[in-house]
């Protein structure tokens, strides 16, 4: 008999109502009217999946049937715990659970079944985690986590997720910005507490994600079959063929959780073997590129773009990454009427996967005490490698320890392209004049994209194959055209770009600093190195990003043959066969406004920026040079004004909303005094169009 059955005093009946739950059998898949919703026709490896350091990345999947068990038996141990302790549930408020209807509505796509365990299982659960771990002594309702989960954006969805994070009001500094009963809360709760709470949210935004699938034959499917029929999996990089990384990163350590639930773990801790085999941290990765290079391409006829069918594999592919770069431990398949439990071995990169857990049929233990114990399990992971992040300073005595870097963080390095060579400790310098650079580029049909930063270090290189002539002021009005793709390429004729942390994101998609590195050939026969750190990467990924960016190239293409200037220098559009992700290459113009008033006053987004007179004398004479070029910006505000710290030279920015001669309809002086408006501190915003 489990420790919350056996237990009969006040506190048993709070436990059993909440704990005994399952879904409801009527649960069923009945897809909107109108809106089927079919099986997904790419896979959800997404391009960063790709560039996973090889020493983090999946190697094996294990079948672990005892999981479920153990972990219905570590929620016992856990509520007798908080017994043994003194501690019980007895509030004055008392114990509402507000439970909805036991006949939910049907399921028609993966928000759907998202948001009945939303409703029904997540809140519970992480309500009686926080009390257990963190404050057990409250005598209050509430908690210091929450879980959250992707919004519905009106479409249907086969894929959505639901995380665990540290619920924002404990995040706020002035606990005055909290009312009611959560300002009495948080006021009870300690200092020690506090801090420690606000740490882990900083070292991990999100400690643990649900994938939820449409409960479809092919999501139902997809959960039942997670167990693949070999233990090696094979994980997708890119397919660049001729050049290859191996990661020297730092693999985080694992803690003592997976070893309670592992047969194999928990006999090698038996005997005393607790060291964790990490890589080299001080080797960097080593780059091995052949005399040629084959680039990718995957997706080029319609006979390999019908060749994906949805597999397992991918979608712990993705789920794996996923919890690489949140440096989480558990890793949950949900698709409404079943689910899988995974626990990631870091040092062994292998994912335990538990039995097949009936959501409808689970009585022993009911679905919610088992998810309680699972959420509770998470929580004692994250607390653990909290400790061991944190052990060094607080041996040092600091009482508040910085910010963890992310597993494998570096900055980005000089990657050589001779062969059995390692990647240069020394950051990229400048080398060779812009135009020689830019003349170079502009004659380019393929580059490799790695990336380098946190827990990417990309094992083998994106293919980006030129779709897009230069922008280049210096190569109009006729710049190189567009070549075919070839089917291998000599050093000189290709070029590299290492990507960094990203800069920002938005509608049209995300930013990187890069990195290029061009290799020619001159009439001597040798190859002198052309290096730039001087640009930007934009990567689009979604298709109505793609749409945006590449409409914005148009705009810079139509802006390059009216020899405007003050705007980004765009070198290409790029397309990686891959992924299908969209890049623009451009030079990197400089800090925008909202940063720099943001480092002028310390505000967090502030409402105005200040410029001085000679700066709004440049930025009116840029929107000058467009509007006579008879393009319409459309998104003026502080983000896309943009000025070069080092060379004070003003530049616009995203045209991704612009409009051309034909369909702006003039009004170029509504867009010219918002315009000015913003560059003297008196922006306001929606009030000019």
């Amino acid at each position: 008999m489990s420790a919350v059955e056996d237990n009969e005093d006040e506190f048993s009946p709070v436990l059993k109502r909440a704990f005994a739950f399952s879904y409801p059998a009527q649960i069923s898949q009945v897809p909107r009217a109108g809106r089927p919703l079919l099986p997904p026709s790419t896979s959800p490896i997404t391009f960063y999946d790709r560039h996973i350091a090889s020493s983090l990345v999946l190697k094996q999947v294990i079948y672990l049937p005892s999981l479920v068990q153990g972990l219905s038996k570590g929620c016992d141990d856990i509520v007798s715990t908080f017994l043994a302790g003194g501690h019980n549930l007895n509030y004055p408020e008392g114990f509402v659970l507000h439970e909805r209807d036991d006949h939910p509505d049907s399921f028609d796509d993966a928000h759907s079944v998202n948001g009945y365990y939303f409703q029904r299982i997540s809140g519970v659960c992480v309500m009686f985690c926080s009390i257990f771990h963190f404050h057990p002594d409250c005598q209050s309702w509430s908690s210091l986590l929450r879980s959250r989960r992707t919004t519905y954006v009106g479409k249907p969805s086969f894929l959505a997720e639901t995380w665990l994070e540290v619920w924002e009001g404990i995040l706020e500094e002035d606990l005055r910005r909290s009312q009611g009963s959560e300002a009495d809360f948080l006021e009870g709760l300690d200092q020690e507490t506090m801090d420690k709470v606000r740490d882990i949210a900083q070292r991990y935004p999100r400690f643990a994600t649900w994938e939820m699938f449409a409960m479809t034959d092919v999501g139902i499917s997809l959960v039942k079959n997670a167990i693949p029929s070999t233990m090696n999996f094979a994980w997708e990089f890119s397919r660049t063929l001729g050049s290859r990384t191996v990661s020297y990163s730092p693999v985080p350590p694992d803690t003592s959780i997976a070893s309670q639930f592992i047969p194999a773990l928990k006999a090698k801790r038996s005997r005393g073997s607790t060291k964790v085999v990490v890589a080299d941290s001080k080797k960097q990765p080593v780059t091995k590129t052949s005399a040629s290079i084959r680039p990718s391409n995957a997706g080029t006829s319609l006979k390999q773009r019908g060749l994906y069918r949805p597999e397992p594999r991918y979608y712990i592919q993705h789920a794996w990454a996923k919890a690489v770069v949140h440096d989480s431990t558990f890793i949950m398949l949900h698709c409404g009427r079943y689910e899988r439990i995974g626990i990631r071995h870091r040092a062994s990169q292998t994912l335990y996967l538990s039995g097949l857990i009936d959501t409808v049929n689970n009585r022993n233990p009911r679905y919610r005490k088992l998810q309680v114990a699972l959420c509770s399990f998470i929580i004692q992971d994250l607390l653990e490698r909290h400790e061991l992040a944190t052990a060094p300073m607080k041996t040092a005595g600091s009482k508040r320890p910085a910010t963890k870097e992310p597993a494998g963080a570096h900055n980005p390095k000089r990657r050589k392209t001779s062969p059995e060579h390692t990647t240069s400790e020394r950051p990229l310098e400048n080398s060779g004049s812009y135009g020689k650079i830019t003349k170079a580029l502009g004659k380019k049909t393929l580059g490799l994209v790695s990336l380098r930063y946190g827990p990417y270090c990309s094992p083998t290189p994106a293919s980006f194959i030129r779709i897009g002539s230069s922008c280049a002021p210096s190569l109009q009005p006729k710049p190189p055209r567009v070549q075919k793709l070839k089917a291998k390429y000599q050093t000189h004729e290709y070029f590299t770009l290492m990507l960094g942390q990203p800069l920002g994101d938005g509608a049209t998609g995300v930013v990187h600093p890069a990195a290029l590195e061009i290799r020619m050939k001159d009439d001597t026969g040798t190859t002198p190195i052309l290096n730039s750190n001087d640009l930007v990467v934009k990567l689009a990924f979604e298709e109505e990003q793609k749409t945006r960016m590449q409409h914005e190239f148009t705009v810079y293409a139509h802006l390059a043959k009216k020899n405007v200037t003050g705007v980004p220098i765009v070198h290409g559009l790029f397309n990686d066969p891959d992924s299908g992700t969209l890049a623009l290459l451009m030079d990197n113009v400089g800090q925008n406004l909202r940063e720099r008033a943001e480092e002028r006053t310390g505000e967090k987004s502030p409402n105005q920026v200040s410029t001085t007179k000679e700066e709004r004398r440049a930025f009116v004479a840029v929107m000058k040079s467009i509007h006579k070029a008879g393009i319409k910006h459309m998104d003026i505000r502080a983000d896309n004004l943009v000025i070069h710290p080092a060379t004070g030279k003003v530049a616009i920015i995203d045209f991704d909303r612009a409009k051309f001669p034909a369909e702006n309809m003039g009004f170029y002086d509504v867009e010219m005094e918002c315009l000015k408006d913003l560059l003297h501190g008196r922006f306001t915003p929606d009030s000019y169009w």
